[in-house]
């Protein structure tokens, strides 16, 4: 968090709460932190478990005030309940349905990502009352119910991915290479 307020963040997120305690200690060490600009950034919570939606409804008190955005992670939810390969199916819908609409209802900002994909777009129209925005891990949209806008933004957001992708892996392997023959050169030597 320290990093996040030299570089000035806008948005904060907190992964993996799961009790108001959680909620509790993110709000306060944000308020330690960041103290007279804590007003300032958006705080989000990552609700990504089955203990975190059973919990959710003191979470989001302990949160009030301080909190923005609830981000419904579909992946870390999914395995919690046991459905990992259902993460598209109506068990996992309806429980990301009701994160939604409860985080709504106290006056949050709702998005939600976890392998947001081609197979997804179903779901994410059908999510699209109930959420302001769904994300890729490197891109993020408004919510939107028209599958074929939804499939067509997600096209071009994976194929970003795939290239940043791509980028990063050459990228490293050149350092890592560069890395090598300086390794071979120092060993020739020791």
């Amino acid at each position: 968090m320290d990093q996040a307020r030299l570089f000035d963040a806008e948005s904060v997120m907190a992964p993996m709460i799961e009790s108001p305690y959680a909620m509790s200690k993110f709000r306060k060490t944000a308020e330690k932190v960041f103290q007279c600009d804590v007003e300032r950034v958006n705080w989000i919570i990552n609700a990504e478990t089955k203990t975190c939606h059973e919990n959710l409804d003191e979470i989001l008190a302990e949160g009030a005030g301080f909190l923005s955005t609830v981000c419904i992670g579909r992946s870390d939810y999914s395995g919690s309940l046991g459905l990992s390969g259902q993460i598209n199916g109506d068990e996992v819908f309806a429980g990301v349905k009701d994160i939604a609409q409860r985080s709504r209802a106290v006056g949050l900002a709702v998005a939600f990502g976890g392998k947001v994909t081609a197979d997804a777009v179903g779901f994410v129209s059908r999510m699209a009352p109930y959420v302001d925005a769904y994300e890729t891990r490197k891109v993020t949209f408004a919510s939107c119910a028209d599958e074929g806008l939804i499939r067509e933004s997600l096209e071009h957001a994976l194929r970003f991915e795939t290239l940043w992708l791509q980028l990063k892996r050459a990228y490293y392997l050149n350092m890592s290479a560069e890395d090598e023959a300086r390794l071979a050169r120092l060993s020739d030597q020791v």
